[in-house]
């Protein structure tokens, strides 16, 4: 299984993977991703953040099927209340 995540406003997103080892236990590796890939990725997370009023800071935002809008984004308003817009 891949996802993509971006944990801060500056951060860069990261491609991860997650995988099983022999024991049956899983792995997480991260990898940078393609330019195509950050084109695609920084374009809706324009989108949606554009739409938020009161975004101020985000926590995290993942990206479960690139080629879709499809994940979860976990921010704070400007009161440091947590949010939660999945999409």
């Amino acid at each position: 299984m891949n996802y993509y995540i971006k944990k801060s406003k500056t951060s860069e997103f990261k491609k991860v993977q997650i995988t099983k080892d022999s024991e049956n236990k899983p792995q997480k590796t991260e990898t940078e991703v393609s330019e195509q890939e950050k084109l695609s990725l920084d374009t809706k997370y324009d989108l949606i953040t554009s739409s938020l009023s009161d975004f101020d800071s985000i926590i995290s935002f993942d990206v479960y099927d690139i080629d879709a809008l499809s994940g979860i984004l976990n921010y704070r308003d400007a009161s440091g209340n947590h949010k939660q817009v999945r999409y």
